[in-house]
């Protein structure tokens, strides 16, 4: 099971780098895969001392979008839909 939170950061990283630094539409994810984030957050931030619950809504500022049809993608700022790769 690949980590959901270092894929997304990958992939938020190479849109960054293909589109001039703009943030993605936004993620689309399943949703066990926003559990999952979530879950990954909380024990980072509780890692971290940090206090209170993740957003549900982003993740580094990029919008999440629960879909249950999709794989998890990202929709690019220029429409682009690419499916999330596990982070390498």
């Amino acid at each position: 099971m690949s980590n959901i939170y270092e894929t997304l950061v990958s992939a938020i990283r190479a849109h960054w780098t293909a589109h001039g630094q703009q943030y993605p539409q936004k993620i689309l994810l399943t949703p066990q895969q926003h559990r999952e984030l979530l879950d990954q957050r909380r024990t980072g931030r509780i890692a971290l001392g940090s206090g209170g619950e993740p957003e549900v809504d982003r993740f580094l500022g990029a919008l999440l979008e629960i879909d249950a049809s999709t794989p998890g993608a990202i929709v690019a700022v220029d429409g682009t839909v690419s499916p999330l790769l596990p982070a390498a």
